[in-house]
């Protein structure tokens, strides 16, 4: 009789986990299984990327921390989503990745792999003045640094990010100027090539954070929430003024006439540094390099496109 009433007490107490797992199931779907990813899996230096999880069910919001920079997340369907970078000038090697969502935390490890950067020498267009200019004013003035600091807990973009003129890439993101003995810091921003009198689109909805009289045109800086901007320099003409909101792809400003007007875009996420070919949707190819060099340009720096679901 024993071992009857065993397996009757075994029947019952599997009746009661099954009873008790679709209660659970109820709470936490099993389509839904707990677990973080990032978009795209290998992170370079200046790269976007996007950190992902489902949330508990106390979670209305948020953050990620990497390589001492903190950065706001969102909800949204269910799923918690955040945008991180690391800085143009981050070393190769083990991150720690912190999540604090709601109740749920942890970490996870995230590698930062080497990415060349080319000097000025291996591709085709130098670095010119300007480029150089619109570099030292965004690192070195006090409101610039402070803005980019400055993190708005709404996210304004939604879609991809669009180009916000049509040209092509002069001065490409971390390139380096190089003098006798040494390769000066590396820019970033992207110089974007185009037409005379060209209009410049905002690159995604946002706020108009600054509009500004800078050495070689006008500096416009757009707030599009969530510790991520961009910015658009050596413009010749602003149709915005600071405050108002604009919308993705709306008319910012115009490019001078005359040849080959240069755009200098950039973004910035969190306070580091973004190359803004990775910025989600955006797809432009970098400047071809010089025939001795093309052999050695890594894959990853031929085209850089995302296929973020946004």
């Amino acid at each position: 009789m024993r071992p009857r009433n065993t397996l009757a007490v075994l029947l019952i107490a599997a009746a009661m986990g099954l009873a008790a797992g679709a209660g659970t199931a109820a709470a936490e779907p099993a389509y839904l299984p707990y677990y973080a990813v990032m978009d795209p899996p290998i992170v370079y230096p200046g790269a976007v990327v996007r950190f992902q999880i489902r949330p508990a069910a106390d979670a209305d919001t948020g953050t990620v921390l990497v390589a001492g920079r903190r950065f706001q997340g969102e909800i949204k369907e269910g799923i918690f989503s955040a945008y991180f970078a690391v800085d143009v000038d981050t070393l190769p090697g083990p991150y720690t990745l912190s999540y604090d969502v709601g109740s749920r935390r942890g970490t996870r490890t995230v590698t930062v792999r080497a990415r060349r950067f080319d000097e000025e020498g291996r591709v085709a267009v130098p670095i010119s003045r300007d480029d150089q200019a619109v570099e030292d004013l965004t690192r070195g003035n006090p409101r610039l640094v402070s803005l980019w600091n400055r993190v708005t807990l709404e996210r304004y973009w939604s879609d991809s990010f669009l180009t916000p003129v049509p040209g092509v890439v002069g001065a490409p993101f971390g390139m380096r100027k190089t003098v006798d003995s040494s390769a000066a810091m590396p820019l970033t921003s992207v110089g974007l090539v185009s037409t005379s009198a060209a209009s410049v689109v905002a690159a995604n909805a946002g706020t108009v954070a600054l509009v500004a009289d800078v050495p070689g045109g006008k500096f416009l800086v757009i707030d599009h929430g969530l510790g991520v901007y961009t910015y658009y320099a050596g413009l010749a003409k602003v149709v915005v003024g600071e405050g108002k909101s604009v919308a993705r792809g709306a008319e910012i400003g115009k490019l001078p006439g005359g040849s080959r007007p240069v755009l200098h875009f950039g973004a910035r996420l969190g306070g580091a540094d973004v190359d803004p070919i990775t910025l989600p949707g955006i797809q432009l190819h970098v400047p071809d390099l010089l025939p001795e060099a093309a052999h050695r340009a890594p894959s990853e720096e031929r085209y850089r496109a995302h296929d973020y679901d946004y």
